[in-house]
């Protein structure tokens, strides 16, 4: 059942991916929630059905505000859903409806960013951490969440047009939600001490960084959004393959049980701490590479609640670095009066688990060292090239 479920889930993101146009992406973006619903509540426990509720609820319903979204593009638009980059809005028509676009522009990036878990409506993500821990690495740090914030990159530059958006109430409002995301995330993360739950609410924050940069709607912006999305993902894959390690080999899943860990596993505290440096976003790390664009990007613009979202990222730094550092510490310096007799049957997993891990590593530091090619890409994308 777990692998059935898995595979459509897997097929369903390609689907996402490769999408030609709206409708395509819509339905293939609710086809993947019931697709993932039986993997967040594999374990059928009261815990999972619980997270599984929430999940359902909340991605259907802000799947019914992106629908508003898609029948406004299709009537005031040029009479297809096809993505077009600069958007598929019929000037003629959207001239004098300019307010209510707005609105349904706001509405629909709420019930994409469902997905993308932006605050208020994040709750389902941190419950979700009950799922197995390859659900939670991949669909829960990688392919739903980031199905998201690909939906809301598509509405915004493909769909009402970044120019037509540009210096609304409508940006300010989505915005302002980014940057708020951002800190409210960092600092759930930093309270809570069960490991995937801080790794769920770092999630949140990380996609909030994607958001933001987004809603700067500048070509620079898009680039920083597509950056941190793909270095986001190889980072965070990491550290929930670290953590479904730990929880696997030993059945500790909370931070205050991790002392002494750093010896007792090598390999997988090393992989941890090198994934953890590159989201705090330490040089010259990939983490690095995507924060330094979004900020500059958010610095060219000019705007005031730009320069607020910077301060939101030093911000999010800060504690991205107390809720990860927190970890590695106790991990390799643990608390006076440790007794290394709790770890003496600790150990690393076998090389099904840990070569992925050091695999994972390198590519963290690789995409960093070497992510001039990748930003080309990207700058193209933003150019409208591709």
């Amino acid at each position: 059942r777990f692998f059935a479920f898995w595979l459509m889930a897997y097929g369903v993101v390609l689907g996402i991916a490769y999408s030609e146009d709206f409708l395509t992406l819509y339905f293939f973006y609710e086809v993947l929630t019931l697709t993932t619903l039986p993997l967040v509540m594999h374990a059928m426990d009261e815990k999972a059905r619980y997270a599984g509720r929430k999940y359902l609820v909340y991605s259907l319903s802000g799947a019914a505000f992106a629908f508003i979204g898609i029948v406004f593009l299709l009537n005031y638009g040029v009479g297809h859903l096809n993505f077009t980059y600069g958007g598929i809005l019929d000037q003629s028509l959207a001239a004098g409806n300019e307010r209510t676009l707005e609105l349904v522009f706001v509405a629909a990036f709420f019930g994409f960013g469902v997905k993308a878990a932006v605050f208020p409506f994040h709750g389902w993500l941190p419950d979700a951490s009950v799922a197995p821990t390859p659900v939670s690495a991949l669909l829960h740090a990688v392919a739903v969440v980031k199905a998201g914030a690909f939906a809301v990159l598509r509405l915004i530059y493909y769909g009402f047009g970044a120019d037509f958006l540009r210096g609304s109430w409508a940006q300010t409002v989505v915005m302002t939600a980014a940057v708020v995301t951002i800190v409210y995330g960092s600092a759930m993360a930093l309270r809570t001490p069960h490991l995937k739950r801080r790794l769920a609410y770092s999630t949140v924050s990380n996609l909030s960084y994607i958001l933001f940069s987004v809603t700067l709607m500048t070509p620079a912006g898009l680039v920083g959004g597509l950056s941190h999305m793909v270095f986001h993902a190889v980072i965070k894959i990491t550290l929930f393959f670290c953590a479904g390690a730990i929880i696997y080999k030993t059945h500790r899943e909370y931070v205050y049980q991790l002392d002494g860990f750093g010896r007792a596993m090598p390999v997988t505290m090393a992989a941890f701490t090198i994934a953890s440096l590159g989201l705090m976003g330490i040089p010259p790390l990939a983490g690095f590479v995507s924060k330094w664009g979004i900020a500059t990007a958010a610095v060219e613009t000019g705007m005031p609640l730009a320069y607020a979202g910077v301060a939101a990222l030093i911000v999010s730094a800060l504690l991205t670095a107390l809720y990860l550092m927190a970890v590695v510490l106790r991990a390799y310096f643990p608390a006076k009066g440790f007794d290394p007799a709790s770890v003496k049957e600790v150990e690393d997993p076998n090389r099904l688990m840990t070569v992925p891990l050091l695999v994972l590593s390198a590519a963290s530091v690789l995409l960093g060292l070497c992510a001039s090619p990748l930003i080309a890409v990207f700058e193209q994308i933003a150019a409208g090239l591709l």
